[in-house]
């Protein structure tokens, strides 16, 4: 093996090491993450944490994995009891969803979190008595996936904040000074846009929910318009569609607008709204991707639709957004209460071009 691929594994370690030093009972990522990232076999991760340990850096608790000297020993690391957070969220139905709780388990299976999911339904009320519920049930810490701009519950959060109990933020922010973890939801707009002209097309609409809904509806419409300004020059009325309510009156929308600019050739939809899109479509008798090509940011197709339909897609990274927000929490856990913001880029996928790679 390359010692030069020895010297990077063991530098990125110790930069792991330096950012998390002062954190207690710190635990190193597992050979098996280090060996997916880097794309080699385990035998030089192993090295590398060997050379670490000799030097001092770290202990090994067998069975559990890697720890920081200085903030874990085996004893500790071994007697630990498993704390408890809670995971707030909308739904589990979705792609992205479901892929925030991957993430957010595997953090918490790698430290011995105990992990509590309780299920909004996309319902304020819901969401305000689960919050309540969760902080009086001895939970150390929560996870919020917040369903909309309601503020209801604001003073609630404002108390939790202000007394340093250690929360964070999913995917949409609320107004209380807490830490933060989300896609770049306005630059990946602005990337859609440039990715859009860049193929030469003209005529596009996103199809965005009123501002009102939450945080990211926001972001993601003024990134569209930047972008829009950025390589069209200019945005017009056209551009921009609200739909709102039920599949069936976003689909009504939806053909009153193609009726009225039937030259339309690229929607940007999201996840969640493309069937109605889809059944609009199929009303008007215009096929997809031959008369207007979809854009959708989530990827909640099966194969089968992505065959079908040929689409491009704005994928998030939510394991990885659900897993940051688990190590913030886990460091404000053990008395880092800075509120942190973590903003992951997207993917801009051709989905033509992928399969013919």
């Amino acid at each position: 093996m390359d010692q030069r691929l020895y010297n990077e594994i063991e530098s990125y370690i110790m930069n792991i090491i330096a950012q998390n030093a002062s954190v207690p009972n710190f635990k190193l990522p597992s050979e098996r993450m280090l060996s997916q990232k880097f794309n080699v076999s385990r035998e030089p991760i192993r090295h590398a944490y060997e050379n670490l340990i000799k030097k001092g850096h770290i202990v090994k608790n067998h069975g559990r994995g890697y720890f920081i000297r200085n903030t874990a020993d085996a004893r500790s690391a071994s007697t630990a009891q498993n704390i408890k957070i809670t995971l707030i969220i909308s739904d589990v139905t979705t792609r992205y969803t479901h892929d925030i709780l991957s993430g957010i388990n595997a953090f918490c299976w790698e430290h011995n979190m105990e992990l509590s999911i309780l299920i909004s339904d996309s319902a304020p009320e819901k969401e305000n008595k689960l919050l309540k519920s969760a902080c009086q049930s001895g939970t150390r810490g929560i996870i919020l996936f917040p369903v909309n701009y309601d503020t209801s519950y604001t003073d609630m959060l404002f108390n939790l904040t202000a007394k340093k109990f250690p929360l964070v933020l999913i995917d949409r922010t609320l107004p209380v000074r807490a830490s933060y973890v989300a896609s770049e939801n306005h630059q990946a707009m602005i990337d859609a846009v440039e990715f859009l002209h860049r193929k030469g097309i003209q005529n596009l609409v996103y199809l965005s929910p009123p501002i009102a809904v939450c945080s990211t509806t926001e972001t993601r419409l003024n990134g569209f318009t930047h972008g829009m300004l950025r390589y069209y020059k200019k945005i017009e009325p056209r551009n921009v569609l609200i739909i709102n309510g039920t599949p069936p009156e976003i689909k009504d929308t939806v053909i009153r607008y193609l009726k009225k600019y039937p030259d339309t050739k690229v929607m940007i939809v999201l996840g969640t709204t493309y069937p109605a899109v889809l059944m609009a479509l199929n009303e008007l008798g215009l096929r997809t991707p031959q008369d207007i090509k979809l854009m959708i940011f989530d990827d909640e197709l099966s194969h089968a639709e992505c065959n079908m339909l040929k689409p491009y897609l704005i994928k998030q990274d939510g394991y990885h957004i659900g897993y940051y927000a688990a190590q913030i929490l886990y460091n404000q856990l053990y008395g880092d209460s800075r509120p942190v913001t973590e903003m992951l880029p997207v993917t801009i996928i051709d989905t033509v071009e992928d399969a013919m790679k």
